[in-house]
């Protein structure tokens, strides 16, 4: 399998965590649908059609992990770029109906949402995150000391999957990746609220 860094599988003794990564028009993996460089407006329902086509187009190569893999961080990334805050926000209000309500300017909102649970005993933690505008996101690397600043200039609605980094059992795959691939859809048909 190509891709532009190679594929790592964590160990039982491994504090490092295994990242999937789907690479557009190629045999695998960027779990981050690559929007943030394609200008056109998406609906869900053509979102959800680019999910189910990674889950197929990767499905052999999701054979080769069964057994193999031992945690999983999963980012799913939809990013719509905008020229103006005001469309954006409107976008935003419109697509996520937690939102609707709301009368205030939303050019610097963030919005977050938790949903935990467990297969086969380990915990799976999902974090749905929309922003919009000159918003800074500030994380210190424990490595050098040294913060690190990101401003986010578009909508990001970020889909975040992972399992618990304490629990060192073996993950059955094939099991868990048909739910992954549901609670993503789920996630994006409502519009970024975790219905169970």
């Amino acid at each position: 399998v190509c891709a532009t860094k190679p594929v790592e599988i964590t160990n039982l003794d491994s504090n490092k965590q295994f990242n999937l990564v789907y690479l557009k028009d190629q045999s695998l993996i960027d779990l981050q649908l690559v929007f943030e460089r394609d200008e056109n407006f998406y609906t869900f329902n053509e979102i959800i059609k680019e999910v189910d086509f990674f889950y197929e187009k990767i499905s052999v190569f999701f054979d080769q992990l069964n057994e193999k893999i031992i945690r999983i961080g999963n980012v799913v990334e939809l990013s719509i770029p905008v020229d103006n805050e005001k469309i954006g926000c409107d976008l935003l209000r419109s697509n996520v109906s937690y939102l609707n309500n709301m009368q205030e300017d939303l050019e610097e909102i963030s919005y977050r949402t938790n949903k935990s649970y467990f297969i086969d005993n380990i915990k799976i933690n999902q974090v749905v995150q929309y922003s919009n505008g000159q918003k800074m996101s500030l994380v210190i690397d424990p490595n050098i000391g040294i913060p690190k600043a990101k401003v986010q200039k578009n909508i990001l609605m970020n889909i975040d999957v992972n399992t618990d980094a304490s629990h060192r059992s073996e993950l059955d795959f094939l099991k868990f990746i048909p739910l992954l691939q549901d609670s993503v859809k789920k996630l994006i048909r409502n519009g970024g609220t975790y219905v169970s």
